[in-house]
């Protein structure tokens, strides 16, 4: 007869067989982990602090390149005037308030003038060197922010701008950007000490034609330490540590020193250095084994410095297509194995309580966890339907349970919330898309077409086009089938979504009533800025361009405030004209000097062509804008298409040399072809 066991002995002795059996598993398959799980984690700590610092250098460089973007656009159309110091400090002073890490704002010009304004702890002060006119001399004016007091002296200062490397590389790319029809992207210099403070640093300029045909060359100074400041307080483990170099190894980024933080001084006084003058073996041992690494790029790395093993990684960050940085991060493997270590004891001790105490507990907390979570996966399935209504309470004891349900709650008002933006999104579009014409105007002798696409629900471009039919009595009235005359408007806000798209609405109103009352252009424009100019937030404004279409003398009247550029095709000559704005965008001051051109004559066969920055700018899988002169080839290829054909054409061609991208900004596009 079998020999027969009690429930208790056989329960014991399995159960003490599967604890055994399962801990010495856990064990041996913690050794066989041990190293996967130093790289697991040691990729996921340089991941995020490769991550972090990638965000951070972004927003440290990239506010500098659309401030000197928005200081040469100023200077194309004027408002940047070297002549002019006190309105051009009033101009610069707000670009160093609204980024601290900058160190100074310039302006010069191919004579050897330049306008310098530096911030201080007291206040501002400007050197103004004229090279042509004084020498080696500079005027300084400082005024202290507390006192209002300023005081003026005279220096001696043996400088030339147009040495510098900033002025002589962005005048090299303005002149290859005019040889090639296209704009210049902002120029970055390399790392180097400041000529007036010697102080690490970097500078970001912009070169444009001026007023009087000369080369203007705007920029910025900013300061390293701000990036050392950074990556310095950033804390991996004990001794791990991120830096900052440029591809001739260089640091621009110190790591972090365990023992004490760094002095300001202290800190430049290291920036520019090579990681083997810190001393420190983290920056020095992993800078140089990881850019000798085949595979630096793809994955963290093993390495060896002074017997003890490290794990390392460098990280690649674009300052623009010709120049990048390198992000570098560093982690003792014994700071990670050290967190292993104790997870693998812990994970063995628990285990051989947990199990004593999990088939006791099975049974009973089977019911208290099964029985909410059906409830939960219920009122799951029941959302997913789209019912958003509230269901029966779910009690349980279970915190996570308990959160979990009020997660439900909240995904649920969330869900809600969602809902009615997304309509009142979609309605606003609707409302934007209603209040483009539906059809345009008819005027003999033109063949018009118009389209606007925005990058979000709703968007900062707008178009119109009023067409104006004269009546018996000298009047005239506003039409959309044939009509004499039209007024034609192409309007682009700072920015895309609900706020731009409320501003260039407002524009369009006020355009439409303008016109009712019988106001000319000039007079439009006039009021139009200085209502703009009161309404919008300060550093917002709009670019317009606004045309009056004379169809019985086959003119066309333009006016554009900072919309450029604008392409005029002659068919005769067979070329496009290519046409600045006229002033500066709306709402920027409170008047505006509007000075109306000459009516441009439209022979047959003649277009007139105005687009938002949407399509010069479109940029292809590489960063490359589609600029002014692939859109110039489109209308010559298409001259002999209708101006539908021919917008289509612009479109289709933007679109293909994007490769399908999202829309990064709105696109607006006005045709006005002359039969």
């Amino acid at each position: 007869m079998p020999k027969t066991i009690s429930i208790r002995r056989s329960l014991l002795t399995n159960l003490v067989a599967i604890v055994l059996l399962l801990g010495s598993a856990i064990v041996i398959m913690m050794a066989l982990r041990t190293r996967s799980a130093v790289m697991g984690l040691s990729g996921s700590l340089i991941q995020q602090a490769s991550r972090r610092t990638d965000v951070k250098l972004r927003s440290f460089f990239e506010p500098v390149t659309r401030q000197v973007e928005g200081l040469r656009a100023w200077g194309r159309t004027g408002v940047v005037d070297i002549d002019d110091p006190d309105q051009l400090r009033r101009l610069l002073t707000p670009l160093l308030e609204e980024i601290p890490w900058s160190s100074a704002v310039f302006v010069a010009d191919d004579r050897g003038r330049e306008l310098l304004l530096r911030a201080s702890e007291e206040g501002w002060t400007t050197r103004e060197t004229r090279r042509d006119e004084w020498g080696d001399k500079a005027l300084v004016h400082e005024w202290n922010r507390n006192t209002s007091e300023l005081t003026s002296r005279e220096e001696a200062f043996e400088y030339d701008p147009r040495t510098r490397p900033w002025y002589q590389d962005t005048v090299r790319e303005l002149e290859v950007a005019e040889q090639q029809g296209t704009l210049p992207g902002v120029h970055w210099t390399e790392p180097y000490l400041f000529f007036s403070t010697g102080r690490p640093g970097i500078t970001a300029s912009g070169a444009f034609r001026n007023a009087g045909g000369g080369i203007s060359v705007v920029g910025m100074d900013i300061a390293l330490a701000e990036i050392s400041r950074f990556t310095s307080s950033i804390k991996l483990l004990d001794e791990g540590s991120v830096f900052v170099l440029t591809e001739d190894n260089r640091l621009i980024g110190l790591p972090r020193n365990p023992n004490r933080e760094l002095e300001m001084m202290e800190m430049e006084e290291l920036l520019l250095k090579h990681p083997e003058e810190l001393g420190t073996k983290a920056a020095r041992d992993a800078s140089e084994r990881l850019l000798r690494s085949a595979d630096q790029w793809q994955k963290p790395i093993r390495m060896v410095s002074e017997g003890e093993p490290w794990w390392g990684h460098v990280h690649p960050y674009q300052l623009t297509p010709d120049q990048r940085l390198l992000i570098g991060v560093a982690i003792p493997e014994d700071d990670i194995l050290g967190k292993v270590k104790a997870q693998r004891y812990w994970v063995v001790a628990i285990t051989l309580g947990v199990l004593g105490l999990a088939v006791w507990r099975a049974a009973k907390m089977a019911k208290g966890y099964s029985r909410p979570v059906e409830m939960l996966v219920q009122e799951s399935e029941r959302i997913s339907t789209g019912d958003l209504e509230p269901g029966p309470p779910i009690r349980s004891r279970i915190t996570e349970v308990r959160q979990l349900a009020v997660a439900h709650d909240h995904m649920r008002e969330g869900l809600k919330t969602k809902l009615k933006l997304e309509h009142d999104l979609q309605l606003a579009r609707q409302i934007q898309e209603s209040a483009l014409p539906e059809t345009l105007p008819e005027i003999a002798g033109f063949d018009l077409s118009a389209w606007s696409q925005p990058a979000d629900e709703t968007g900062g471009d707008s178009y119109d086009v009023i067409g104006l039919k004269d009546a018996a009595d000298g009047s005239f009235t506003l039409t959309e089938g044939v009509a004499e005359r039209a007024l034609l408007l192409l309007a682009d806000a700072t920015g895309h979504g609900i706020g731009p798209a409320l501003s260039v609405m407002q524009l369009r109103a006020m355009i439409r009533m303008a016109v009712r009352v019988g106001a000319d252009l000039s007079g439009i424009a006039a009021k139009i800025n200085q209502q703009l100019h009161a309404d919008l937030p300060q550093e917002r404004f709009i670019t317009a361009w606004i045309g009056l279409l004379d169809g019985p003398s086959r003119t066309l009247t333009p006016f554009s405030a900072g919309q450029a550029p604008l392409l005029h095709y002659v068919a005769a000559e067979d070329s496009c004209r290519v046409l600045d704005s006229n002033a500066i965008p709306f709402g920027l001051f409170p008047v505006m000097k509007v000075a109306i051109p000459p009516p441009i004559s439209l022979a047959p066969g003649d277009l007139y062509a105005v687009l938002s920055d949407g399509f010069f700018e479109a940029k292809d899988p590489v960063g490359k804008e589609f600029g002014t002169a692939r859109v110039i080839e489109v209308i010559r290829r298409h001259r002999q298409d209708s101006a539908v054909e021919i917008l289509q054409r612009i479109r289709s061609a933007t679109e293909e040399f994007t490769k399908g991208a999202p829309l990064d900004d709105d696109r607006t596009l006005i045709i006005i072809k002359r039969n």
